[in-house]
């Protein structure tokens, strides 16, 4: 095919766009060309609207407004559900919420956290050596330790450089989320 035969079938594709026309097909000397203009697939139909009232704006404008249940006990809102407004909850005495406090014994150094629930192991198989040991010099994104939440693997990696100066998890434990697992200086 040669350039003049390139340019005049760009002709033809152009006059099927204009036109409007879908399909065009011409045959001469043993060549046969068919062009076809396909119009673009319609927008898929919006999604059918919820049979539950959305929570946002919550509650909707311009809906009357309970204060209470109708037993008179629980705020609600306009829904009907229970209001979680902050007049609406209680808030536990100072006394009765723990504060977390610092760990006196914990050594100096980086703390390196669980991020998750999970089972804290510190080899990658039983019975193969450990990540890392007390002293193991370690370097950012190095794994330390794999904590396993519902059957799926995750490795804890080193935010930081430096020296493995504490485990604080023993092999097959549960850990939690935040406990420290590693102290790295």
């Amino acid at each position: 095919m040669n350039a003049q035969e390139l340019k005049w079938i760009r002709q033809l594709m152009q006059h099927l766009r204009d036109t409007g026309l879908t399909r065009l097909e011409w045959e001469t000397e043993g060549t046969r060309i068919v062009l076809e203009n396909r119009p673009p697939e319609p927008p898929p139909p919006p999604p059918a609207p919820s049979p539950y009232p959305s929570p946002w704006p919550w509650p909707l404008p311009g809906a009357a407004v309970p204060s209470r249940d109708d037993a008179g006990t629980r705020p609600v809102a306009a829904d009907g559900r229970p209001d979680f407004a902050p007049s609406a909850c209680t808030i536990p005495d100072a006394e009765t919420v723990p504060i977390p406090r610092p760990e006196p014994d914990a050594p100096s150094g980086a703390p390196v956290t669980a991020p998750l629930v999970g089972v804290f192991y510190a080899s990658p198989s039983p019975g193969a050596e450990p990540f890392v040991h007390v002293g193991s010099r370690v370097r950012v994104g190095q794994t330390l330790c794999i904590l396993e939440a519902m059957k799926l693997m995750n490795e804890v990696q080193s935010p930081c450089s430096g020296e493995v100066v504490e485990i604080a998890a023993s092999d097959g434990s549960r850990v939690e989320f935040g406990q420290r697992l590693f102290t790295i200086r």
